[in-house]
């Protein structure tokens, strides 16, 4: 059964991979798994034990935010959510994050919603972008226009030099 790391921010925008992936697992036999990279900044002056009690709270919290959040997209397209994992991973560069954790759990797909970059964006790159050129692990780019439907066909785009 093949692995896909579904990737959200917890934004409308990353919904559109989500909505995709679950589509995915409609017509395939997938196994999903929802992920959010997050990161805590630890204030200098706070004690150890305030800051962990702080972070053992805050993950707790994030824990449900993903689940939830996950849920709503499930419930929006009418489907069961059941079978499925809602992972935290804390690090500061959530594109790292994403691809370290695909690869040591051995995920055969990295699914992650896109928007487009403005002309900043494309100077400076993206999370998407990132990942795409970086990943071991191929990468599925979903357009935050995604409308859900039987899925029949996927292009795979290249500059034929990455």
């Amino acid at each position: 059964m093949k692995k896909i790391l579904v990737t959200t921010d917890f934004s409308v925008n990353s919904k559109a991979g989500i909505k995709f992936a679950i589509q995915m697992s409609l017509q395939e036999k997938v196994k999903l798994t929802f992920f959010h990279s997050y990161y805590i900044m630890r204030p200098t002056s706070w004690a150890d034990n305030k800051f962990v009690a702080y972070e053992k709270a805050e993950k707790a919290k994030l824990q449900t935010q993903l689940t939830n959040f996950v849920s709503s997209v499930y419930k929006s397209m009418k489907v069961d959510f059941k079978n499925v994992d809602c992972v935290l991973s804390e690090a500061i560069n959530a594109d790292s994050n994403i691809r370290d954790y695909a690869k040591k759990h051995k995920f055969d797909f990295i699914c992650i919603s896109t928007r487009g970059a403005g002309k900043l964006k494309k100077l400076f790159g993206t999370n998407t972008s990132t990942i795409i050129k970086n990943s071991r692990v191929p990468v599925i780019a979903v357009p935050s226009n995604f409308k859900v439907g039987k899925l029949r066909d996927i292009i795979y785009a290249s500059d034929l030099e990455d």
